[in-house]
């Protein structure tokens, strides 16, 4: 499993590498003939392919299983979503989610029947992630029993 995440974690500096050296020499063949508004839209494109994106999955049990994705911009998390799914009748069921997608830190929890309750997180996206991935690393086993049992919290 280590030599999993190094690989790919090495595949992920080797891409930010590699296209930090070729836009600095786009930017520095650009800056020598071209108009500075449009240096300036290099740059924004620039910072915005250094965006980090983070996307794995980790299996905890046969049928159960742990999607992590977040993006970050200069350090900063930017969009997150940390799930547990639970495999039901040959579909993966979401029981238990982290994200922003509505512009704030919550936590949807789900039951078997598809009802879900939302709870806002109060914290900054960072640490909404770094809470939801922890908990769901500490207690999927009791998420899980919940969502097949049809319990809310």
């Amino acid at each position: 499993m280590f030599l999993l995440f190094f690989c790919y974690a090495l595949c992920v500096v080797i891409r930010c590498v590699v296209a930090f050296f070729l836009l600095c020499a786009l930017r520095y063949a650009l800056l020598s003939f071209a108009s500075l508004p449009f240096v300036a839209l290099c740059s924004l494109l620039f910072l915005r392919l250094m965006a980090k994106t983070v996307d794995f999955v980790v299996v905890f049990d046969d049928g159960v299983r742990k999607r992590h994705y977040h993006e970050t911009e200069k350090g900063d998390v930017i969009y997150f979503v940390v799930q547990l799914e639970v495999e039901f009748k040959g579909q993966w069921k979401v029981a238990i989610r982290y994200d922003c997608s509505h512009g704030f830190a919550h936590m949807d929890k789900y039951d078997i029947k598809g009802k879900r309750t939302k709870r806002p997180l109060n914290l900054r996206f960072e640490s909404a992630l770094t809470y939801g991935d922890w908990d769901i690393n500490e207690n999927w086993q009791k998420y899980k029993e919940e969502f097949l049992r049809g319990i809310q919290g």
